[in-house]
């Protein structure tokens, strides 16, 4: 039978509007509300093969929803069923019922406007010989709203096979594979202000091509690189995989089954290219079928030294492990690095900040623990496990002939080998964060640029974090002065808001997934347009911040989640931990200082205020314990990238301000309550991430009514002036708009006195509107990029005349740089000065403390 087909991820969902109703946002919401997957397929030996599948889905398949899926295998004749299910034919072109969703996939793919219509051509028995496969989903026929996705390939069996690292998925979508590589990949709808929708073509065939330039033929693996690796470092990474295999030889393969194993490894020189030939947003990615991996070699970037040739050396060798856990975990454990660090070092950081749970945990394929933790702890485990039960031991993990128990006795045995692991670096460890302190509290003014990417739809990854387009602008930014960059993006509580009737909980966690790598976690991007009121102040909202209305695609979050690439919990990022662990090393190449600063959202389609609208205890506690898992990821992602600062949280002042005012509408009762939970929020993630630690206030008020700030290590503020008019008429006027910026520089000085913190702007910028000027925080009037370059001005005239001891101490942060180079412009009504008249300023703006 041939090994051809899999799913190399499940498609991502996009935000879109259609008349038939066929929008992915539609089938996303209605797919949350079943319970039930039906897996269509005839009965006979591609039923039987499904039994794996079906334990992956039930185990993983929830994980974009928070739902727990009950998987059922049916016949494609049954009668469909009342209850709300999203459907699986799996099948050949002779599957009962497979004519008719053809027919329909090849009306939606014409009605797209797709430059290669696929149309009846689908339905040709030519499409399933073997090698060649179609994954496809779209709102079914038979079931309005939910989705149907079609697994077709040579047969029945073959098609069973395309379930490996399914995950249900609702956006109407379409997969070529060709050999068991992606060969093509588009989307069935018309995307708003997108004529003709964005198609990705990917040829397998032409990859190979453009990477046969180097070939390194090692005695265990063969290493394809294109001319843009070089070659020492083709072959440092060679050399460091084939320690990694000697590793694996010694903990698991027996010499006959190594020596029968000789995959192809195809190195990629940017983030772009691994994600199209590899799917996902990660240094090394395996294909599920064949002995084929794609790796991340580029300079400056730690690749992962081996982890992933070994997950798939040991797969060929030995099967597929029957531990789901063990196969990511025996790579990383080999490979004894994480993201560049010792796998060591990193076990005892993470020992020292509490974030190694117990080993029934660690097993449980549900584990809810950031992937920067939960992957190194299990590959911790498996060295541990190493002692305790030998080579032997660990091959009956791996095949099931042996079950991992985790009793009292060997949780204790893994626990004092952890004390000894940590033992061995506790000393390195005090002094690196002795010495980041100093670093971090000694440094100069920062004069720096909240760097925000344009788009976070998946098919506009060009100026992403990360790409040449980002490196290019960041430059830009520095040629002006710009010494420091804050990388901002947004993090959707994907499970939306509680219901204020109720105390239900939201599905909090973490998404991966990167092109096509697997969520179902989706919405559209919001505005963020509108003014978010805290408690009495006037909170600017981000403007500029995300386009309205941009398919949001969330990003990886985790480099390798353990599922099978699928995800956790029900939070999704608009930018993978790879592109930002890449952004910071880049950035930190132009010797540039960083500050990673993720924005918390209620749901896909709120702004920053959804947050007001939580009034439940039950509300309230899923918002902190999704903070907490924010503060904790992004502090272990911003620890490994050696950010310098890390902006925890920000900009949500009916949830931070916990001192009793005239302003605060909150039960008084309330506030201690909500002091504590802060605490335990900042006590977390300041044991996860040893630099500089800030939050940022959106308002002066919401500044002075926040009692943590002893906690911190910096005050953060935004500096969005509103200028009251005075009588004196509605034209603009530069020395009240100076005087503003004055009283208020002037007062967030005096908060951060109170609390002895130098003080850093987390923001401040104009809009190139006529009348932004009037509020900072709101674009009005048209595009206007001489009265942005006035208001620059005005910000340099404010710091010269505020006394030097209320001046900011720590810095400021310009709001906002695109990372598309070509961002700005003339016309453009956002915040970006790119391009435009402000521009020239830039170099004032940078000088001046």
């Amino acid at each position: 039978m041939s090994r051809v087909l899999t799913i190399l991820s499940a498609l991502v969902l996009g935000a879109c509007s259609r008349a038939d109703g066929d929008d992915p946002f539609t089938l996303a919401h209605n797919l949350r509300t079943t319970s039930r997957l039906e897996l269509a397929v005839a009965a006979g030996p591609a039923a039987e093969a499904l039994a794996p599948a079906v334990a992956r889905l039930e185990s993983a398949g929830h994980a974009g929803h928070g739902l727990r899926w009950r998987v059922e295998i049916v016949e494609p004749t049954e009668e469909v069923a009342d209850e709300p299910a999203a459907r699986i034919v799996v099948g050949d072109a002779d599957t009962p019922g497979m004519d008719e969703l053809l027919a329909e996939l090849g009306r939606r793919a014409e009605a797209a406007d797709l430059t290669e219509p696929l149309g009846p051509e689908l339905g040709l028995r030519a499409r399933t010989e073997p090698g060649f496969g179609l994954l496809a989903t779209f709102a079914d026929p038979a079931r309005p709203g939910l989705p149907v996705t079609i697994a077709l390939a040579h047969d029945a069996f073959d098609a069973a096979r395309l379930l490996g690292d399914v995950t249900p998925c609702a956006e109407p979508s379409w997969q070529l594979f060709v050999d068991g590589e992606l060969s093509r990949a588009g989307l069935l709808w018309r995307a708003p202000r997108a004529s003709p929708p964005a198609v990705i073509e990917l040829d397998a065939r032409r990859a190979v091509e453009q990477v046969d330039a180097r070939r390194l033929e090692r005695a265990r693996f063969e290493l394809r690189a294109p001319i843009s690796v070089p070659a020492d470092l083709a072959e440092q990474s060679a050399a460091n995989w084939e320690k990694a295999l000697a590793r694996l030889d010694a903990t698991l393969l027996l010499p006959d089954e190594a020596a029968r194993v000789h995959p192809t490894v195809f190195a990629h020189w940017t983030i772009d290219a691994q994600m199209s030939f590899g799917g996902r947003a990660e240094l090394s990615v395996a294909n599920p079928i064949r002995p084929v991996l794609h790796a991340l070699v580029t300079a400056g970037v730690p690749d992962d030294e081996g982890a992933g040739l070994v997950s798939l050396t040991a797969r060929e060798a030995l099967g597929a492990a029957r531990a789901p856990w063990l196969a990511r975990a025996i790579g990383i454990e080999a490979a004894s690095t994480w993201y560049g660090q010792s796998l060591g070092r990193w076990l005892a950081h993470l020992a020292r900040a509490e974030l190694v749970p117990p080993i029934a945990t660690l097993i449980d394929p549900h584990a809810e623990l950031s992937p920067l933790a939960l992957e190194p702890a299990r590959a911790g485990l498996v060295r541990f496990l190493f002692g305790e039960l030998g080579r032997d031991g660990l091959r009956a993990l791996w095949r099931g002939e042996r079950a991992l128990e985790p009793t009292e006795e060997l949780e204790a045995k893994f626990r004092s080998w952890l004390a000894v692991v940590r033992k061995a670096h506790d000393a390195a460890l005090t002094e690196w964060r002795q010495k980041r302190g100093v670093v971090v509290r000694n440094r100069g003014f920062r004069h720096g640029i909240a760097m925000v990417a344009p788009s976070f739809d998946p098919r506009v990854r060009a100026a992403g974090f990360g790409s040449a387009g980002y490196l290019i602008s960041l430059g830009t930014a520095k040629a002006y002065g710009a010494d420091s960059t804050s990388l901002v993006f947004p993090v959707y509580a994907e499970a939306g808001l509680p219901s204020q009737a109720g105390a239900a909980s939201m599905a909090l966690g973490f998404a991966s997934s990167g092109l096509g790598a697997a969520p179902g976690n989706g919405g559209s991007a919001p505005s963020n347009v509108g003014a978010a009121p805290g408690n009495g102040g006037s909170a600017p909202s981000n403007v500029g911040f995300a386009p309205s209305n941009v398919g949001f695609a969330p990003g990886n979050i985790g480099s390798a989640p353990s599922n099978g690439g699928s995800a956790w919990g029900g939070l999704a990022a608009g930018a993978s931990d790879l592109e930002l662990f890449v952004a910071t090393l880049r950035a930190k190449e132009l010797r540039l200082n960083v500050m990673l600063r993720p924005c918390l959202y209620a749901s896909p389609t709120s702004s920053l205020a959804g947050w007001s609208l939580i009034v439940t205890p039950g509300g309230w506690e899923a918002f902190f314990a999704a903070q907490e898992r924010v503060g904790v990821h992004y502090g272990l992602l911003s620890e490994l990238a050696g950010a310098e600062l890390f902006c925890f949280a920000g900009e949500i002042s009916n949830a931070s301000v916990t001192k009793a005012t005239k302003y605060n509408t909150w039960e008084r009762a309330e506030l201690p309550g909500r002091a504590r939970q802060w605490q335990n929020v900042i006590e977390r993630t300041r044991a996860a991430y040893t630099g500089g630690l800030l939050f940022a206030a959106e308002t002066l008020y919401e500044a002075e009514a926040i009692q943590f700030w002893g906690l911190l290590d910096f005050i953060g503020i935004d500096v969005m002036p509103e200028v009251v008019l005075d009588g004196l008429g509605d034209e603009f006027s530069r020395e009240r708009v100076v005087k503003t910026l004055q009283g208020l520089l002037f007062s967030c000085a005096e908060v951060a006195e109170i609390h002895a913190r130098p003080l850093i702007v987390t923001e401040f910028g104009f809009s190139s509107t006529a009348d932004g000027w009037k509020l900072a925080a709101m674009p009005r009037g048209e595009y206007d990029g001489d009265m942005q370059s006035r208001l620059y001005e005005a910000w340099c005239d404010a710091l010269v005349r505020t006394p030097v001891a209320k001046r900011p101490t720590g810095g400021a942060y310009l709001w906002s740089w695109s990372t598309d180079p070509h961002g700005g412009g003339d016309g453009e009504r956002g915040y970006s000065p790119q391009a435009k008249p402000a521009a020239r300023n830039l170099s004032g703006v940078f000088r001046r403390p």
